[in-house]
């Protein structure tokens, strides 16, 4: 495997940035456990401290649930559950930027378990970050059963991935505006970006953590990486960025009707590494190229 210049940079990158979390600043970190749940059975959404989630395609809802396997007894979870296919959820935060800084990152986490057995789908679990336009939702299922209107123009990058039985599978996607969220019919510019992978599937209903991190790269790149339960899964570095803004959060599950739950929703901004550190990464990037 032929590992680019801004590749290997982002890869050392990436380890530096469980240091530089420790001075991270929280963008939103959402455990659920002050979720009501509003209109349950028609249109519904679920409010907490931090956001207010909302069911983002026809059928699909959302519901706040106890769930011991998530967290322990008297622990609440945000579950997405819908006869149908194809549903996701959303959540909306504070417009946050990825500054020109080199080093610097926004890094989303979250745990998530299937709440029944996940059915057999190549891109079955699908999560991202967004920036909405400026057409934020403002009510769960505006459209009914249709595409919401207001999400035609969001743009940003997610992670799919295999469930069931299915072949394992993990790519990372740009997804310009005019396509439903999480995937849709192809527009032009949508590419998967993923330099490097470890083919995965989700085939169990166990709990699995996840961490999502874009990183500032020289030259305007941004370095994308996926980790699951501490693996990195996938990696990648998008050379021509849609943007370093980003508003919306989402989760959604492909061609299956398997519900699932999410908890511990976090959203952080790491700073730049310090002096030292960027000479490591100089340190470690000539060691890179040295070898191959």
């Amino acid at each position: 495997m032929i590992i680019s210049k801004n590749h290997g940079v982002f890869l050392t990158l990436l380890l530096l940035s469980t240091f530089a979390s420790l001075q991270a600043s929280m963008i939103f970190a959402d455990n659920f456990e002050s979720a009501t749940n509003s209109n349950l059975n028609n249109n519904n959404n679920v409010v907490t401290s931090n956001l207010t989630w909302y069911s983002a395609l026809g059928l699909g809802r959302v519901r706040a649930v106890e769930d011991t396997v998530l967290g322990g007894a008297g622990n609440t979870a945000l579950e997405m559950f819908s006869p149908d296919t194809f549903r996701r959820m959303s959540g909306q935060f504070t417009a946050t930027t990825l500054s020109a800084t080199v080093g610097e990152a926004l890094q989303l986490s979250f745990d998530m378990r299937f709440t029944e057995a996940p059915a057999s789908n190549i891109y079955g679990f699908r999560f991202g970050l967004f920036n909405s336009n400026g057409t934020l939702m403002t009510q769960s299922n505006p459209n009914g059963n249709s595409q919401p209107t207001v999400q035609d123009d969001d743009f940003g990058y997610y992670i799919r991935m295999a469930t069931g039985p299915a072949t394992a599978t993990t790519e990372l996607i740009r997804e310009p505006a005019g396509n439903n969220p999480l995937g849709g019919p192809v527009v032009p510019g949508e590419a998967i970006l993923t330099n490097s992978a470890t083919p995965t599937r989700i085939e169990d209903q166990l709990v699995h953590n996840f961490v999502f991190t874009l990183t500032r790269l020289s030259g305007g790149d941004i370095g994308l990486s996926v980790l699951m339960d501490g693996n990195l899964i996938g990696s990648a570095v998008e050379t021509n960025p849609l943007t370093g803004t980003f508003d919306t959060l989402y989760f959604g599950k492909g061609n299956i009707a398997s519900d699932f739950a999410v908890d511990n929703v976090q959203l952080s901004l790491i700073p730049e590494p310090g002096t030292l550190a960027l000479l490591g990464i100089a340190l470690s990037a000539l060691a890179i190229f040295r070898r191959r």
